[in-house]
């Protein structure tokens, strides 16, 4: 017993000095990090026959991790997400939650950690389709006639977006190899009166298809045009 009290000051400070010599070295190898990649934050659990109005935007996390895990975080490795659970039409803040599939990580923090959410009932509405065409075909060809698979699509989100919904503009896009007739895929954009995208809003379908005419251009020659005058004007004139 005697020899367990020997010294007992000094083994005290011992202990405290290995306690904080831990506790330094768990500090280098674990960090505070801004992680540089911003996350989207998507709804959870909204009931059905509601819709989000507004976008919910993204988040910056802070972590806590060690330097050699954080060079292999991508946004993947995380789900940010609000909880709509009991929630009904009408405004309201929500907190923004994170989930990290890398069990290395600690989330510290998340700004911004509430959102403010609009919720409004379904609404569907039909809006016709137009082609916008993006690049062109191989030297020498033009583009003719392009006949879309559908002339109308079926858009749904809340009331008030689908509303402000005109048409649905979907681009093809030519990589100059293109010559006689093709086949090809285009992505729709829902835009407003204005010509702006709108989000927030989903359609029936993916991608929509197209058969585009690429023609031959005809041969053409510029040349010089000489007048010819025949018989003679009255007295007088020149």
């Amino acid at each position: 017993m005697k020899i367990l009290f020997k010294n007992f000051k000094l083994k005290i400070l011992a202990l405290l000095c290995a306690v904080l010599f831990w506790v330094f070295i768990v500090g280098i190898q674990n960090s505070f990090y801004k992680f540089p990649s911003e996350i989207s934050v998507q709804p959870f659990n909204l009931a059905t026959g509601l819709s989000v109005v507004n976008e919910l935007g993204v988040g910056q996390l802070t972590l806590n991790i060690s330097q050699e895990d954080s060079r292999n975080l991508t946004a993947k490795d995380f789900t940010a997400y609000v909880d709509l659970q009991g929630m009904g039409v009408g405004e309201s803040n929500a907190d923004i939650l994170v989930t990290s599939k890398n069990p290395n990580v600690t989330i510290l923090k998340t700004d911004p950690d509430q959102i403010k959410v609009a919720i409004e009932e379904v609404d569907t509405k039909k809006i016709p389709l137009k082609h916008s065409l993006k690049g062109d075909p191989k030297e020498g060809y033009e583009v003719g006639e392009v006949k879309m698979i559908q002339d109308e699509i079926e858009v749904t989100g809340a009331k008030s977006v689908t509303q402000k919904a005109i048409e649905g503009v979907v681009t093809f896009s030519l990589d100059g190899t293109e010559i006689g007739d093709i086949l090809k895929k285009g992505s729709i954009k829902i835009v407003d009166i204005e010509g702006e995208e709108i989000q927030n809003l989903q359609v029936e379908q993916g991608d929509i298809e197209a058969e585009i005419e690429i023609r031959q251009i005809s041969e053409s020659k510029v040349v010089g045009i000489t007048p010819s005058l025949i018989g003679t004007l009255a007295d007088g004139w020149v």
